[in-house]
């Protein structure tokens, strides 16, 4: 398995193309967290997003949480690696 900060960026990506795929942008995630930061501004960024990706996301809607990616999205990259060698 290749070294967990390979994997770590692998998933960011996987993130980024998830939102562009389901139409939401970078725009779209900050006016989100900027809605949340109002509400609670004595919360850091990384404490906001947190709270936003596991409890509200877009509309309810967001990625697979990291074990899930692992499991699923990270395991058919791999596949797919293999077969292209």
């Amino acid at each position: 398995m290749p070294e967990t900060n390979a994997i770590q960026a692998a998933y960011e990506r996987f993130k980024l193309e998830w939102m562009l795929a389901h139409g939401y942008t970078l725009k779209n995630l900050i006016d989100e967290l900027e809605q949340l930061r109002k509400e609670s501004p004595e919360l850091s960024l990384e404490s906001i997003f947190h709270d936003w990706e596991f409890e509200y996301g877009f509309n309810t809607e967001i990625w697979p949480c990291f074990e899930e990616f692992l499991d699923c999205e990270y395991r058919e990259m791999e596949d797919s690696d293999d077969g292209q060698q």
